[in-house]
């Protein structure tokens, strides 16, 4: 069952809005990975170990959501071409699951 031009458009929205989040959120983490913050408090060992910790975190938190952003693209992408929803099986990925999560690329058989 094809997905109504309805439920289509909020669908892309959805994509847009998480996708402008994302940028967000990369340009924040990339800012604070760039900055140093020394309060006066901590000596330079101190301060050292909690950058490279939170860069740690940053980067992998980065990795994470650049997954997202192309899983974003390409669901629009899809769209754009008339075969969003589709799983690479060939099964129709159910409303529900695009709903709750637009960017999904696969049914949930195939994404276990």
């Amino acid at each position: 069952m094809a997905i109504s031009k309805d439920i289509l458009d909020e669908i892309k929205l959805k994509l847009e809005k998480k996708r402008e989040m994302i940028f967000k959120e990369l340009g924040i983490i990339s800012a604070d990975l760039t900055s140093t913050h020394d309060s006066g408090d901590h000596t330079t060992i101190d301060i050292a170990a909690t950058l490279e910790e939170s860069a740690i975190i940053s980067s992998s938190v980065m990795e994470e959501e650049e997954k997202i952003l192309y899983a974003i693209e390409e669901a629009l992408i899809k769209i754009d071409k008339g075969n969003y929803g589709k799983c690479s099986c060939g099964v129709e990925i159910p409303e529900g699951r695009l709903m709750a999560m637009p960017y999904a690329e696969k049914c949930m058989k195939c994404a276990k």
